[in-house]
């Protein structure tokens, strides 16, 4: 703004000193006549002035590009960073969901033993404690120890079972609509975990499992296990296979645009 001033006050007063120099005594006393003193004084001056006017339009010029320049430059930098994020985004999500498939396979292999284990368990109890009488001593031995066998490794079920569930957890923050299912799942192992525990605890719980399929205890740990499955397969149905056939479609459309 000052460099606008300076110049539209030169051009406002070298009109004038030049107008109070000729009458100065000086110019006139001076070799010379006054219109070419004049002439010297109006070139020496307009020379200046138009220098003057000349570098700070080149300024101003070089100023207003570099500014548009460094403009242009932080646009395509905040475009590059907005790009390699989106990438960077997508892939971590890609990765997630399929570290969250992996797991759900683990995991829902792992419900599968534990209620085999139990299916084993009643299976043995029966054999040994209807038909003891019927049994050598040694058969009976070995059916008690698989039995305190399979009590003891419970606890390291639960461990394994319950590692699982912190890892689908976690991977759910990643995902989204997959943390209510995932909570429903670990709702109903507490509930599958606890009747297993009140079970194995009392050597002739395993008559109430013989009843029907529809009676007593047998729906209490069947009931947990079909819920698991059921929100098992919600999850896949529901979130993770829409989820994944979208992210497929961007690929595929990325390929498209890559290749034009």
């Amino acid at each position: 703004m000052w460099k606008v001033v300076i110049i539209v006050l030169l051009a406002i007063f070298t009109p004038l000193g030049l107008s109070l120099m000729m009458d100065s005594s000086w110019v006139s006393t001076s070799p010379g006549t006054a219109n070419g003193w004049l002439g010297y004084w109006g070139g020496y001056l307009g020379a200046i002035i138009g220098a003057s006017v000349v570098y700070f339009v080149s300024r101003f010029q070089i100023k207003a590009q570099h500014e548009t320049q460094l403009t242009a430059i932080e646009r395509e930098h905040q475009i590059t960073l907005d790009r390699e994020m989106h990438q960077y985004y997508f892939k971590l999500e890609n990765e997630k969901l399929e570290d969250l498939y992996k797991n759900i396979d683990s995991f829902n292999l792992i419900i599968t033993n534990v209620y085999n284990d139990f299916v084993y368990y009643i299976t043995l109890s029966e054999s040994l404690y209807s038909g003891r009488d019927n049994l050598e001593l040694s058969k009976q031995e070995e059916y008690e120890q698989k039995i305190r066998n399979i009590r003891t490794e419970l606890t390291v079920r639960e461990k394994e079972i319950y590692r699982a569930l912190l890892v689908l957890r976690r991977l759910s923050f990643y995902i989204e609509g997959s943390q209510d299912y995932i909570s429903c799942i670990g709702r109903e192992c507490d509930r599958f975990l606890n009747e297993l525990r009140n079970t194995y605890n009392y050597k002739y719980s395993y008559e109430s499992y013989l009843a029907k399929p529809d009676a007593g205890n047998n729906r209490n740990l069947i009931g947990p296990v079909d819920e698991i499955n059921r929100y098992i397969i919600e999850l896949t149905v529901d979130v993770l296979q829409p989820l994944m056939e979208k992210k497929i479609q961007i690929m595929r459309s990325t390929k498209t645009n890559i290749s034009r």
